[in-house]
C-alpha cells in the first residue's frame, strides 16, 4: 500500500478523506481537513526538505485545514507550503486563503496540469457533482514503480478508464447509501475494475462495507496510520 490516510471518512465522518506518501524527503499530502489537524501536527516537519497539498476539489471536508496549516507550517515552522492545484482551482483556493485571512507569502501555488513531478502521471477531472462549478479531480501517480489511481470524490470510475484496469492499486471514493455524488459499492459491484488492489476510501458506513469485502481478496478498506 503506497498510501497512508490521515482521515478515511466522508464528508460527515469525524475524520475526513485525505492520504499522503513521502517522495524524495518531500511530504505530499493530498486535501487537508480542518477535522484532521490533530493527526496532521504529530509529522515532523523540520524532517522534510518540503511540505505540499494536492488539491482534489473544494468542499470543505477536503480544504478546511489549508489556511491553518499554511500558517502554523509558517509561524512555527518557517516553512512555505506548496500548494499543488488543477488549474480551474488555482483561483478558488486563493480566494479561500484571501477570506481566511492567509497571506500570499505563506504559500507557493503550483499548476498541477503543468506540473512536472516526475510521481504525477496525469490529473484527471472527475464526475463528481455540477455544484461545483470548476471542477474536481484525481491523480494518477508512480510510486516506486507502481501505477497508483486515485479518484477523489468521483461519481463512478469511468474518467480513468484509460488506468484503472492496468494499476497496481486503486484508491476509490466509495458510499455504501445510494448517493448521487459518489460511487456507490453497488455501483462498484456491478463495473469491478481489474485493478490489482482496491482500497476503499472516503467512506460512510465501515462496519457495513468490511462485511461485504469479506468476499474479495484483492478489496481492502483504508484505514488510519499510526
Amino acid at each position: 500500500m503506497e498510501l497512508k490516510f490521515i482521515g478515511i471518512g466522508s464528508a460527515f465522518s469525524c475524520t475526513n478523506n485525505s492520504a499522503f506518501f513521502v517522495f524524495k524527503n518531500s511530504l505530499y499530502m493530498i486535501d487537508c481537513s480542518m477535522l484532521n489537524m490533530n493527526k496532521i501536527k504529530e509529522f515532523k516537519f523540520n524532517e522534510y526538505d518540503s511540505i505540499n497539498i494536492l488539491v482534489t476539489h473544494t468542499h470543505a471536508d477536503h480544504i478546511s485545514g489549508i489556511p491553518n496549516l499554511i500558517q502554523y507550517l509558517y509561524h512555527l515552522f518557517d516553512i512555505k507550503t506548496n500548494l499543488i492545484i488543477p488549474t480551474s482551482l488555482i483561483n478558488d483556493i486563493i480566494t479561500f486563503n484571501n477570506i481566511c485571512g492567509v497571506n500570499k507569502e505563506y504559500y507557493n501555488i503550483v499548476d498541477a496540469s503543468k506540473s512536472n513531478y516526475p510521481f504525477l502521471l496525469d490529473c484527471i477531472k472527475t464526475n463528481h457533482t455540477t455544484s461545483l462549478i470548476n471542477g474536481s479531480y484525481g491523480y494518477i501517480f508512480n510510486l516506486n514503480n507502481k501505477i497508483i489511481v486515485y479518484t477523489g470524490d468521483s461519481k463512478g470510475i469511468e474518467s480513468f478508464s484509460k488506468y484503472i484496469n492496468d494499476c497496481d492499486e486503486l484508491y476509490i471514493d466509495i458510499s455504501y447509501k445510494e448517493v448521487s455524488a459518489h460511487t456507490t459499492w453497488s455501483e462498484l459491484k456491478k463495473n469491478m475494475p481489474k485493478s490489482k488492489k482496491i482500497y476503499l476510501m472516503h467512506i460512510d458506513n465501515y462496519e457495513e462495507l468490511k462485511k461485504e469485502i469479506k468476499h474479495y481478496d484483492n478489496i481492502d478498506i483504508v484505514n488510519i496510520y499510526k
